[in-house]
Order: structure tokens, then sequence, then C-alpha cells
């Protein structure tokens, strides 16, 4: 439905319509989001206005066909109408777009633990449509109550960890491309943020999901220093972990190993640092590893663990496929609320299960109670 006013004007009748075009009907929204207008005329609108909820969150002169909205920082349900006023003294609304809200990030339970699961058949393709009763979770070898389950495509908080070290030197222009593909096919309601690492840690783009400000960042990106890899994971871990209940994953792409570190020791007690904390934030660490520099047993061993995939390519322009992939994998997720058993300190094991021969389910391996 649009909102239509006929406008008598020189020379004949024009219908005004007014439409928002972003969110739509049943979206879920939180945080700074864009909302886009559209209307017939914007020559003869003189002010354009937002609210949410009956309250005025945009207010300014002029045709503005995209306004920058804080929704508050959870999915609850929220009604938005826009309206513009024209030259003749004339208002135009437009329907009235109903957002929906998601219980499964506000859990009362301080003990629920989220579980996001990819499900594949035997032969690697994602298995979908499958429902709650279709589940089930082991703690520690023991059955526990499936307290949530969801398999819409709920918001994402992600991190886009990329190596720009030196040896990325020739291949920047076609990383660049990539990521940036990779980012516009998300969804409008997730929201991204971005690290590079060389010599060092950076984190380049805080969470958002302004299309314009992720490519304005990605095409400056220079290949340059080392590779600085669980620093700079970790530290991303530390990012997304402060983020909303809910879908979380990192998504690490790198083509060689850790240069910053040189003991083996050193090494090991921060590749198992940041297995146990994306276990613990609930994060899946998705691995996209390039040539043959990589540690691909570490790589491997982080997404399994952590219940994201592995991902290899062998050139520079093999990169195109594995993007794909973690893409097609993060749209798969099921989620999984339940209520843990453990009383007592220390790692404790969760293993998920289908009713789906031949299926294989990745899921985290488990959380350490401290």
């Amino acid at each position: 439905m649009k909102s239509i006013l006929v406008l008598a004007i020189a020379g004949g009748l024009m219908a005004q319509e007014l439409t928002i075009l972003d969110p739509t009907n049943g979206a879920y929204v939180s945080g700074s989001y864009e909302v886009v207008l559209q209307c017939d005329a914007p020559n003869e609108v003189v002010r354009t206005k937002l609210e949410i909820d009956g309250k005025v969150v945009f207010d300014e002169s002029g045709w503005h066909s995209s306004l920058d909205v804080f929704f508050g920082e959870s999915f609850d349900r929220r009604v938005i109408q826009a309206s513009v006023a024209l030259a003749d003294g004339s208002v135009v609304l437009s329907p009235p777009i109903r957002t929906d809200e998601l219980r499964v990030f506000y859990e009362e339970s301080t003990r629920l633990v989220l579980i996001s699961a990819i499900v594949q058949s035997r032969f690697g393709r994602s298995v979908e449509r499958l429902e709650r009763e279709d589940f089930r979770v082991f703690e520690n070898g023991t059955p526990v109550k499936l307290e949530t389950f969801s398999r819409e495509q709920v918001p994402l908080d992600l991190v886009l960890v990329l190596d720009t070290s030196s040896s990325l030197r020739g291949a920047m222009d076609t990383l660049k491309k990539e990521a940036v593909h990779f980012l516009d096919q998300l969804n409008k309601t997730d929201r991204v943020a971005l690290f590079s690492f060389g010599n060092a840690s950076e984190i380049v783009m805080d969470f958002t999901n302004d299309a314009k400000i992720m490519r304005r960042h990605i095409e400056g990106f220079e290949a340059y220093g080392e590779t600085a890899l669980f620093d700079t994971l970790l530290l991303a871990l530390d990012r997304v972990a402060k983020r909303q209940r809910g879908r979380r994953a990192i998504v690490l792409f790198t083509d060689g190993r850790d240069s910053i570190y040189e003991e083996p020791q050193d090494k090991a007690r921060l590749f198992r640092q940041t297995i146990t904390h994306a276990q613990n934030a609930e994060v899946a660490i998705f691995t996209i590893g390039l040539g043959k520099r990589i540690n691909e047993d570490a790589l491997s061993a982080m997404a399994d663990e952590t219940g994201g995939r592995y991902y290899h390519a062998d050139g520079f322009g093999d990169l195109t496929e594995p993007f794909n992939r973690v893409l097609t994998d993060l749209r798969q997720q099921y989620m999984l609320g339940v209520v843990p058993l453990a009383t007592s300190k220390g790692f404790q094991s969760l293993e998920v299960k289908v009713k789906k021969f031949g299926a294989r389910v990745l899921a985290r391996k488990g959380y350490t109670l401290e």
C-alpha cells in the first residue's frame, strides 16, 4: 500500500506517493539504522519527518531520502511512519511499517547458553527447514533441554578481520573487491566491524550497517608489515563479545601464520585462549586461508571448535568461492538456547545432533565455567 495525495499543479494533476523502502514490515531493527524513503516528486517536498511509536525522531527541512536513526539497543516491536510537507501546505503520510521483536536475544536466565549451528548433508550441502524437535543437545554426554529455537535469519554482529601484511601487496586489489562484495550481500539488519592487521592490530571501523562507510574503509587498505594474527583475533573477540546476545561471528582472512610471537609455547597459549574466549562469548569463527604459508591445522581447529568453518584458496583468483560459502553458512545458521547443567568449574563439552540421516552439525564444542 502507498499513501497518495492528488496535487493540483500547472498543466494538470499529479499523484504524490510516499513509501518507506527500508526497513520492511517484520524486519528486526536495533541500533543505528538507515531508513530509506521514496516519493514521486521530491522537488515538491519542503520538510521530511519520521516518527517511531508516535515520537518524532527526525524533522528537517527539504527532502531526505536517507535518514540515520537510532532505534535503541533492543530488537523491540516498533511502528515507523514518515511524512512530508509539500510546498502548498499539504502533508503526505507513508503507510506505517511494523518491525518485529526478537525474544531469543533477551532470555531472563543469565545461564542460557546460545549455540549457533550449521547442518550439512553428507554431500556438504546446507540442510534447511529443520524444526525444533529435530535437534538434540548434550552437555558432557547428558541430554539438555532445548529452551529456545530459531531458524530465522536473525540479525548478526560480525567482525571481518583481514590480513593486510606485506605478503599481500600483490593481492590487495583482489582482496578489497572480494571483501566489499561479501559485505554488500549481508542483510540490512546486520552490523559489521572491521579489523586489519600487519605489524599491529587496527580497528578500522566499529559496528555499522552503512555500506558506504564499509566500502570507503576497505578501499583505503594498504599492505605492510608482519602478521599480528592472534593479537587481532583476541581484540576482535573482546569487541564482539560486548554486543547483544544472538548471532555473533568473526570472519578471518589470512595468507600466513602469526609472525609476532616467535616461541611455540606462546603461539599455543594464544591459540587455546582464542578458542576458549570465542566459545564462552558464543562467537563462531569462520576462517579463510590463502596459499601454502598458512597453518591449516590451526585455522581449521579454530573454526571447528567454535562452530564456524574453514575454507582454503590456492591463489588470489580463488577467493570468490570461500567468501561466498561463508556467506551461505551465515545465512543457514540455526539458533539453539539451553540452560547448562554444569555447576563445577572447568571445560564443559557440548554436542548438537539432528535426526537426519548422514547429517553433520557444525556447532561450538563447549564452554568453560570459571
